[in-house]
């Protein structure tokens, strides 16, 4: 059932008011990579008759009440990770409970690594991500790149 869902949020995972890591060399931030991103793949899906929903500048709390209104089967939250400026690649986090999260997960990750010959882990998130565990569809985060290692930001 889950590979063949037709509905899904797409969310910037930060705000305006608080727009996560600032990648200096670009002046990017994570919120505004994650929006153009998620245009992108907004796109793509429609293009492939999927029903996209998207939120884009909700705080964490105001995010999640709006995807449990909307009657979607997926949910993926945009991120980017920083670390220590080497690192590179993708993740996808999921509830640890959500068996479907954990299939979506590995959907992702093996078609990251097929398609686009880059790295990508998921990721099981232990208790305590409100994302994760308070949304009703099947949520994960997809950290795109390594938003401080200049090679890796670029790829996205």
């Amino acid at each position: 059932m889950l590979l063949f869902t037709r509905k899904v949020t797409l969310c910037v995972g930060h705000y305006k008011k608080s727009q996560g890591y600032k990648m200096k060399a670009l002046n990017l931030s994570e919120w505004s990579v994650n929006r153009l991103f998620i245009e992108s793949l907004a796109r793509a899906l429609k293009n492939n008759k999927y029903d996209v929903h998207t939120v884009l500048d909700l705080n964490l709390i105001r995010k999640v009440k709006r995807i449990n209104e909307v009657n979607m089967d997926i949910a993926i939250d945009l991120h980017c990770n920083a670390y220590n400026g080497e690192v590179s690649g993708h993740e996808v986090l999921y509830w640890h409970e959500s068996r479907p999260g954990g299939l979506l997960a590995d959907c992702i990750c093996g078609t990251i690594n097929l398609n686009i010959n880059r790295k990508a882990v998921p990721i099981i998130n232990q208790p305590g991500t409100y994302f994760l565990k308070n949304t009703k569809p099947v949520a994960i985060i997809l950290e795109s790149c390594f938003l401080d290692n200049n090679l890796d930001a670029l790829t996205i």
